[in-house]
């Protein structure tokens, strides 16, 4: 077992299949964010039909990620998390975005300060070394994932979709 941190996840974007639907669900149930699949199509379904994301926040997240929901986010092209976890022994606080970006499955680290986003000298010596693309471009490239982790879309679904949480999910009280 690692270091245990407090962490957020919150999920967004969109759901076209039920395929789709089905893993979210496993990922969410997998990860232990919701107790069984009934509860997780509940909570996929509220999120929808309340046009938000979906947001969980843990005490002691082992390393503050979220293994599953992160993959299955990879997997599904509509979907995107952000995950904002605080420092470990051996690690310093940060979030983490997934998302897909030019048609691809990407995660992008973002460190933190205070629990504030930034670009520290890492970032910038790494985003210098790649090419001769002109530094400004990159670091406005790296603000725009910021301001991308800092607003989730919220969670939409097909008809199709919205229509098998309603038929399987348990309805809200």
């Amino acid at each position: 077992m690692g270091d245990r941190v407090y962490a957020t996840l919150e999920i967004g974007g969109r759901l076209e299949t039920v395929e789709e639907a089905e893993k979210c669900v496993s990922a969410l149930v997998t990860e232990e964010l919701v107790n069984d699949e009934k509860h997780a199509q509940t909570v996929l379904r509220e999120s929808v039909e309340r046009t938000r994301c979906m947001w969980f926040e843990v005490t002691e997240q082992n390393y503050g990620t979220f293994d599953h929901v992160e993959a299955a986010t990879k997997l599904i092209p509509g979907l995107m998390c952000a995950t904002k976890y605080g420092a470990g022994s051996e690690f310093p606080e940060g979030w983490l975005l997934v998302a897909h970006i030019d048609g691809e499955a990407q995660a992008f680290s973002i460190p933190t300060n205070g629990g504030d986003p930034c670009i520290d000298y890492r970032d910038v010596k790494g985003i210098a070394e790649l090419g001769d693309r002109p530094l400004a471009t990159m670091v406005r490239e790296k603000m725009e994932l910021i301001k991308l982790a800092e607003s989730i879309p919220p969670l939409s679904a097909s008809p199709t979709v919205t229509a098998w949480l309603k038929i399987f999910g348990e309805m809200a009280a």
